[in-house]
């Protein structure tokens, strides 16, 4: 079954490195924006989801009643899935709507932590106290038992000692799943601006290397499985919903910006929310595109890749027609050769491909190859 995944474009405040679609929270904009998913929701009957996920923005900044009305409207779909997740953050979660994710049968939270140190969250723009991310934590532990919360590590000013001050910290919560973010200065973005004016000073490549393979090991010590690029999970608490991006399934997404695979083809919705609510009546996937059984291999080559495991590439003959070693030989070689991936054998058959090491730090490199 596919997975749905449901954007909430709201924010208390823009972070100065998000590079994704959000606005100021306005509670009769956010209403109307909830009437036009629940119609949209309502018109997905026959349909069935394997997975559910409601990200943003900040979906927790949303009215409870605006929250009952979306929750109440995925219901039956909610039945059927094998995970929900919602994200929240720290500032606009309370135990009313914990108890509501609860009782409408969400069963995964992911928190945006970003870091347990005041110093590093006003780096970040962030709005939310360390003091408000342990006691969302604390919270959210009552009630579930898949907890996961987002870390970021490379911020200006920060040291490998602060980013393991912060790993120590969140494995004193019996969480189930880690996601630990690079910091990336994205075009467009706040902190992009202030690295260009030179504002900011970047934390140097090989620190950023030395925090990466820090996490790595020591969360491996603390019992997670490091599974795909960024996120770490205790066994049996992998993302299923994000394994489904990464092993090429089908999902479909509702809100501006938002992006669907479907029935073989790329889709792209407006990217405003005022315009998102004036095009949902005339049809809401405004850019389609069909991408060729090359360019198909090469994405789910790309995607399957970020996974620790690996891709196996009878799994992409399946779903695109095309085989990497017919195709990308050359290319799959080089990184061979160049220790970025190494070749995964059934006996002495090639049976698919996985990052080494190396690789793993240099994944932009690899996906810039084979893209």
């Amino acid at each position: 079954m596919p997975g749905l995944y449901i954007h909430i474009p709201f924010c208390r405040k823009k972070c100065n490195y998000c590079d994704f679609y959000s606005i100021a929270y306005k509670e009769s904009l956010a209403s109307d924006y909830i009437d036009v998913l629940c119609g949209q929701i309502k018109n997905l009957e026959g349909l069935s989801f394997s997975t559910i996920y409601i990200g943003g923005g900040t979906p927790s900044v949303l009215e409870r009643m605006l929250l009952e009305k979306l929750l109440g409207s995925l219901e039956r779909f909610i039945r059927c899935s094998q995970e929900t997740t919602i994200e929240v953050n720290p500032e606009s979660l309370d135990l009313d709507k914990i108890n509501l994710f609860k009782e409408r049968g969400i069963n995964r939270i992911s928190i945006g932590v970003q870091s347990f140190q005041g110093r590093i969250l006003e780096g970040l723009s962030r709005i939310h106290t360390p003091e408000e991310s342990r006691r969302a934590i604390s919270l959210s532990l009552k009630k579930f038992d898949n907890v996961n919360i987002d870390l970021i590590f490379a911020v200006p000013g920060q040291s490998t000692e602060d980013w393991l001050k912060d790993l120590e910290e969140a494995s004193k919560y019996k969480l189930t799943h880690i996601s630990c973010y690079n910091l990336t200065y994205e075009e467009g973005t706040v902190i992009h601006r202030d690295l260009t004016l030179g504002r900011v000073k970047p934390v140097d490549n090989e620190e950023e290397a030395v925090m990466y393979q820090e996490a790595i090991k020591f969360l491996r010590d603390k019992g997670f499985v490091h599974y795909e690029i960024s996120n770490f999970a205790k066994e049996g608490f992998f993302c299923r919903h994000n394994l489904g991006y990464w092993q090429g399934e089908e999902f479909l997404g509702l809100g501006p910006t938002a992006g669907s695979f479907w029935r073989g083809k790329r889709l792209k919705n407006v990217s405003s929310v005022e315009d998102y609510i004036i095009k949902v009546k005339e049809g809401f996937m405004i850019e389609e595109e069909k991408p060729s059984s090359e360019r198909l291999l090469r994405e789910l080559l790309v995607l399957g890749l970020r996974k620790t495991q690996g891709v196996d590439f009878g799994s992409l003959y399946e779903k695109t027609g095309r085989h990497p070693q017919e195709l990308l030989r050359p290319s799959l070689e080089k990184l061979v050769k160049d220790n970025f991936i190494e070749y995964i054998k059934n006996n002495t058959e090639i049976a698919g491909a996985r990052l080494t090491p190396k690789g793993i730090l240099f994944f932009d490199d690899v996906a810039s190859s084979l893209l």
